[in-house]
């Protein structure tokens, strides 16, 4: 059953009708996709932040044109593998929802710059992500975090990454490959010794 109100229909009535590249649903008490949403395919951002959705259906993947999409503060348990359709996506968030695992197909959004998981339950990154060549900001504080992969320092676009409060113990030495990192959070966590390689490129280092 959908849950659309009358306000949302109008919304997306107005956007195809004037073919806008932008629709903004935050807050709508949404807690499934309109089924519409998916005939938009000129839009560029779409903003679902603070529904109630626990997932998206594989047809989100027909948005091909979208940079920005916005799911943060949502019930999201996984993605559809459908979502490595969005080629050119540059910003994904997914704060604040229900993810076990930061979800593998993110790996093939190639022009992806800035992608938010924080305030999830994650405890595994997946190798793939660490194809994200392009990614400026990676966001992974407040989740269970144990360990990184050693793939990690292929993210060599990296301006900011952010690790507090995670559950990691090391980091792994090849972290010392972001040389462009300006912006290492690593606090809350019970690290006991910072790699020498993160001394090395003069980041800053706070104990948990």
């Amino acid at each position: 059953m959908n849950n659309e109100s009358p306000l949302v229909r109008d919304a997306i009535e107005r956007t195809l009708k004037d073919k806008a590249t932008t629709l903004a649903l935050n807050s709508c008490g949404l807690s499934q996709l309109p089924d519409r949403i998916t005939e938009l395919t000129e839009l560029t951002v779409l903003d679902l932040d603070s529904n109630n959705l626990t997932s998206l259906p594989g047809e989100i993947g027909r948005l091909k044109n979208l940079k920005k999409l916005y799911l943060g503060n949502n019930q999201i348990r996984e993605l559809p593998n459908e979502i490595a359709n969005l080629a050119g996506l540059e910003q994904l968030d997914l704060a604040h929802n229900r993810l076990d695992t930061a979800p593998k197909e993110i790996g093939r959004l190639s022009r992806l710059r800035e992608l938010t998981l924080s305030s999830n339950r994650i405890s595994v990154f997946p190798e793939e992500l660490c194809n994200l060549s392009n990614l400026e900001s990676l966001a992974l504080n407040n989740n269970k975090l144990q360990s990184l992969p050693r793939a990690i320092g292929r993210l060599v676009n990296l301006h900011s990454l952010f690790l507090n409060y995670n559950e990691l113990e090391s980091l792994p030495k090849e972290i010392g490959r972001l040389s462009k990192v300006e912006i290492l959070s690593v606090h809350g966590n019970p690290l006991k010794m910072p790699p020498l390689a993160i001394l090395g490129q003069g980041l800053s280092w706070q104990p948990s």
